[in-house]
């Protein structure tokens, strides 16, 4: 915002404000990159250095696949 006097036409100014908050962005998600923990990776669902994750659908994920492949076939 300091270089707003700089900017050469008024139609410019959206772009150079989506770029301003990109690139905050993008330093917010490197800084998030480098505090990232193990925990965090996995879910924080960790019993003795093991993952609670079903590789399984569940009953409700099996039905709601069921059910778009059903209406795209039908389509």
């Amino acid at each position: 915002m300091l270089s707003l006097d700089r900017l050469g036409e008024a139609a410019s100014f959206g772009p150079w404000l989506c770029g301003i908050v990109l690139n905050l962005c993008r330093g917010q998600l490197r800084q998030r990159q480098r505090e990232v923990s193990w925990k965090d990776l996995v879910g924080g669902a960790i019993v003795a250095d093991a993952l609670l994750v079903d590789p399984e659908p569940s009953p409700e994920e099996r039905a709601e696949a069921l059910q778009m492949h059903q209406q795209v076939l039908s389509w």
